[in-house]
């Protein structure tokens, strides 16, 4: 037989013997889980028939249900809970059926006439005050207001002076901040305008031309006598 057929049949015969010891383990291997699956099946075959019967030692201890026993004493109090979160807003709810038709209201009373542009008119007092008038026949609407207009009032007097009133005391201007009858250079007052520096003495003139010749004296010797 050529060499190459015997290196052929060896390694067949190698191949099927690796086959046949796999198989075998394989064999071994499955019997010991069958057998370790049939011990599991048998504990808890055991345990089930051992729960059953402490069901039933509970249930012979327990006693058929009687009468509910008298209530016990109130437990202490217990600490304080955390607060809860705030819980979200609800969900408007739906709209309500359209309510009654109410009774109709009484007429209401005739408004009076109103005044017109031509029953308007405005008075000026010539200092600050101007009134505004609107009339109609009995019917007259008056307003008054002041504007800020400052008035020279002249050299300071003891007096009252009203806000707004200007007046000049030793060569200073001064404006009233308010009704008053106190002196300026005081908190009433605001000086407006400030007395200016003596200015300094000016440079002597050129001589002036000789001036026309007067005329001639009288004797009055004998007024003397």
């Amino acid at each position: 037989m050529p060499n190459g057929s015997l290196q052929s049949l060896d390694s067949v015969e190698s191949v099927t013997a690796l086959e046949l010891a796999l198989g075998k383990v394989i064999a071994d291997c499955r019997r010991q889980w069958e057998l370790q699956l049939d011990a599991l099946r048998a504990e808890t075959r055991a345990a089930l028939a051992e729960l059953a019967a402490v069901k039933k030692d509970l249930a012979a201890l327990a006693g058929p249900p009687g009468e509910p026993g008298p209530q016990g004493a109130p437990g202490a109090e217990g600490a304080p809970g955390a607060n809860g979160r705030d819980g979200r807003d609800g969900l408007p709810g739906l709209q309500g059926a359209p309510g009654e038709k109410g009774a109709d209201g009484k007429d209401g009373r005739d408004g009076v006439d109103g005044l017109g542009v031509g029953d308007f008119d405005v008075i000026y007092d010539g200092e600050r005050t101007l009134t505004v008038l609107w009339s109609a026949g009995d019917r007259t609407i008056r307003r008054s207001f002041e504007l800020p207009i400052v008035i020279y009032r002249g050299v300071w007097r003891e007096g009252s002076y009203v806000r707004g009133d200007c007046v000049s005391r030793a060569g200073s201007m001064f404006v009233a901040r308010c009704e008053t009858t106190l002196p300026p250079e005081t908190d009433d007052w605001q000086l407006s305008v400030k007395r200016g520096n003596h200015g300094k003495d000016g440079k002597s003139g050129e001589p002036g031309p000789q001036g026309l010749a007067g005329r001639p004296g009288r004797d009055l010797s004998f007024a003397t006598r």
